[in-house]
């Protein structure tokens, strides 16, 4: 798996992400894949829209949601490493030792003074055209926090919340993986604090549904300032 840093132009700060250049011998695939199959028969039959998903669309949507959990995974394990981190990074991947508890957080940090939920947001904004990072990140896409729906009336509220960026139809994920072609984009992120202090309530045009938010994406944090927030929490 190829790991790449591209810097996105901002009128006030350099703001940073990591790209994951995957393909289908890379372990991480193989997981995502396994993953999807078992959480696939789980997902809620609606989108929070109220729409209702195809077999198909529930195994898209839970290998995509598997595979960004797992390059976030990958992104925080990078911190550990580099700045000799001791601890736990578990993802609610249907492993055994994941507790009832938190079975509704997509990773759990867990370190011997410390324990941090992590929530995992990914989206495709392919209708965006040609490929432009300013419109993405410095115009129309957010971090996404917690939210609510016709379907989820009540959502536990983490501590952390990660952003992930695939640029391409949701339908062509598999395709794009086939031909080499899949990078998943860690676009930023935001700590629970500041959703509360920057963020704003949003339906996104889905009909009961009301999601915490901060738009655009660059007025989160980078993937530089992510790193700090985590080692500040857990050193």
């Amino acid at each position: 798996m190829k790991i790449t840093q591209q810097i996105i132009k901002h009128p006030t700060k350099k703001y940073s992400i990591q790209t994951y250049h995957v393909t289908n011998e890379d372990e991480i695939i193989k997981k995502a894949r396994r993953f999807a199959q078992n959480s696939a028969k789980n997902l809620n039959d609606h989108a929070p829209s109220g729409r209702k998903r195809s077999e198909e669309e529930k195994f898209r949507v839970c290998f995509g949601g598997h595979l960004a959990e797992l390059v976030t995974a990958e992104y925080l394990q990078e911190i550990f490493n580099r700045n000799h981190i001791s601890g736990d990074i578990k993802q609610n991947l249907f492993e055994d030792e994941m507790s009832t508890d938190a079975a509704d957080i997509d990773i759990l940090i867990v370190t011997k003074n410390k324990t941090i939920s992590c929530e995992v947001r990914s989206s495709f904004p392919f209708l965006i055209k040609p490929w432009n990072f300013d419109v993405i990140f410095n115009k129309q896409f957010d971090i996404l926090g917690w939210y609510t729906a016709k379907h989820k009336p009540v959502e536990q509220i983490k501590d952390f919340y990660f952003r992930i960026i695939y640029y391409m139809h949701p339908k062509s994920i598999l395709e794009k993986l086939d031909s080499g072609k899949l990078q998943v984009h860690l676009a930023g992120g935001a700590s629970k604090e500041l959703l509360e202090l920057k963020g704003y309530d949003t339906s996104f045009k889905q009909s009961g549904a009301t999601f915490r938010a901060i738009k655009p994406i660059t007025e989160g944090m980078d993937i530089f300032e992510m790193q700090e927030w985590f080692i500040n929490k857990l050193i």
